[in-house]
């Protein structure tokens, strides 16, 4: 996987030099790094992709019917008891306390999934979430930007070069700023050519035509 630093060198060749050439992470401009998290942060959170996709488990313990909601977002139907999709419901603050196999949920203020009824046994909820994390660091730890020259981009090998290259070009739009600048206006087009391609291959949907093999629009 390319790490932050990789990723900055390889913007540093395709823009003009308000990103400097950099040899080491020391060397980053605040400002590149700045552009560059912001780009992550946008792209990754443009659509529920679904590289951004997860699976966690969680042991429900009878009793209990509040639970602390990591930082993610829930798919549709995103938590299962049993396999059986609970009913996200606003009004449960406003019912009267019950006890039985949980069947609604509601996110209060404080990031807490509340349940209802309250469970009268174990049971193991099965949420179905996209990270809201585009960071991984060196010690596998998820995070929100890029803190440091080792760390990568929180998605499959097979798509890093696609969100890459989308990255570029958007972060060079960001850096740029300037809407009537044709430079801002090729990155544009460049951008919104290989996000098509990226949502392409996060379906599974690659053109394995061997005989022209896998190019962008601009070079067939």
């Amino acid at each position: 996987m390319k790490t932050a630093l990789e990723i900055i060198q390889f913007l540093s060749y395709s823009s003009n030099a308000e990103i400097s050439k950099v040899s080491s992470w020391e060397n980053v401009k605040k400002e590149a790094l700045n552009g560059l998290n912001r780009a992550v942060r946008v792209l990754w959170n443009s659509k529920e992709w679904n590289f951004r996709r997860e699976i966690k488990k969680y042991n429900l313990k009878a009793g209990k019917n509040s639970i602390s909601k990591d930082k993610f977002i829930f798919a549709q139907n995103g938590i299962r008891i049993n396999n059986n999709p609970l009913i996200y419901d606003k009004e449960i603050p406003f019912y009267e306390e019950k006890l039985g196999t949980p069947e609604r949920y509601y996110i209060n203020n404080k990031d807490r999934i509340i349940l209802f009824p309250t469970p009268t046994q174990n049971y193991i909820l099965t949420f179905d979430t996209y990270s809201s994390y585009p960071v991984i660091a060196f010690d596998d730890t998820e995070k929100e930007e890029f803190t440091a020259g080792n760390d990568t981009i929180n998605i499959m090998e097979s798509l890093e070069n696609l969100f890459i290259d989308c990255l570029s070009y958007f972060c060079n739009e960001i850096l740029n700023g300037d809407p009537t600048d044709e430079e801002y206006q090729e990155h544009q087009l460049r951008c919104s050519e290989v996000y098509k391609l990226l949502e392409k291959a996060d379906l599974s949907s690659f053109d394995n035509d061997n005989n022209k093999g896998f190019l962008m629009p601009w070079q067939l």
